[in-house]
């Protein structure tokens, strides 16, 4: 998982800072990670840290994770991703439609402004990539 968090880290200074007329968005290909089993509960652990369910949490050598968006994980890149991307779009499989129902896991930055964050879900809702 913090392998994961540094790679999706290390893209982060190649993003322009928000405003209202800018989503950034990281898509990841995921189909690989943990041997194909990456799942929407890794993905909440990478953003998110600490998960509801135990048996879910991720550790590294005895302690939890933090997640990027998480003010106190304090690693490279941490505190830029959470000032300058939107969301984190991971897809499942490589296939023609990529983002197909159920082909994506999509975590969105929960600690920007919330004209932003609506402005993002109807972003998704019109390109069909949330349906609710």
């Amino acid at each position: 998982m913090i392998r994961f968090q540094e790679k999706v880290s290390e893209k982060v200074n190649k993003f322009v800072h928000l405003n209202q007329n800018t989503f950034n968005i990281i898509v990841v290909d995921c189909h690989n990670l943990h041997s194909g089993a990456f799942d929407d509960e890794d993905l909440r652990n990478a953003l998110y840290g600490a998960s509801k369910e135990p048996a879910y949490q991720d550790y590294f050598q005895g302690k939890k994770i933090f997640g990027l968006l998480k003010k106190n994980n304090i690693h490279r890149g941490a505190q830029s991703f959470r000032e300058k991307i939107s969301a984190l779009l991971c897809i499942k499989k490589i296939k023609l439609d990529l983002l197909a129902q159920g082909n994506v896991y999509l975590a969105c930055n929960d600690l920007l402004h919330s004209d932003h964050m609506s402005a993002l879900m109807a972003f998704f809702k019109k390109s069909g990539i949330i349906t609710r």
